[in-house]
């Protein structure tokens, strides 16, 4: 961490899993557009990428059977579960290589950590003031990927975007997905 590096104070990370045949168009595009911004950007394309990613969210949503997001406001929780986050990304990305499934599934995940009392802060304790009924309705994911064009660039410390596995028609299947290590996944509601 940087001497000059504001403190971190929010994370918001969110997770939809949706179904990718071999051969999907849409969860084809949504890896080609992350790992077209996987090399550093500057603000104007940042902008651009969280604005495509908006709208490829928006046309996953409707398809997603799972999901999860949380938003943590205490400035070391935040941090601790944003590391943990990528953490767990990595190690997913490194598996892969089998034999595509029609019942796969794609994980698409965002993570972000914002400054402490930033612009970027404040908008995302605005977008996330859902009422605990609604988190894990579509509207809500529809609501928190409209945020993340509008989240000032400034605020934001570290990102993370990935789209897991990496190749269409390899991943878990909804047999894989009543594992414990998916249990997390909250099924969505309209």
């Amino acid at each position: 961490m940087g001497a000059d590096r504001p403190p971190p104070g929010v994370f918001l990370g969110l997770q939809l899993v949706f179904p990718s045949p071999p051969e999907d168009a849409l969860a084809e595009e949504l890896r080609r557009v992350v790992r077209e911004a996987s090399r550093d950007l500057d603000p104007r394309q940042k902008h651009r990428f969280l604005q495509r990613l908006q709208g490829l969210l928006e046309r996953v949503i409707p398809r997603a059977i799972r999901g999860y997001w949380d938003l943590l406001t205490e400035p070391a929780a935040a941090e601790a579960e944003y590391r943990d986050w990528v953490s767990d990304l990595q190690a997913v990305q490194e598996g892969g290589g089998g034999a595509p499934d029609p019942g796969a599934h794609a994980l698409v995940t965002v993570a972000l950590l914002v400054a402490e009392g930033s612009p970027g802060d404040d908008t995302l304790r605005n977008v996330c003031d859902v009422p605990e009924k609604d988190f894990f309705r579509r509207r809500t994911f529809e609501r928190l990927a409209a945020a993340l064009p509008r989240v000032d660039l400034d605020s934001v410390l570290e990102d993370a975007v990935a789209v897991v596995p990496g190749n269409a028609g390899e991943g878990p299947t909804l047999e894989d997905l009543e594992d414990e290590g998916y249990a997390y996944l909250s099924r969505l509601s309209s």
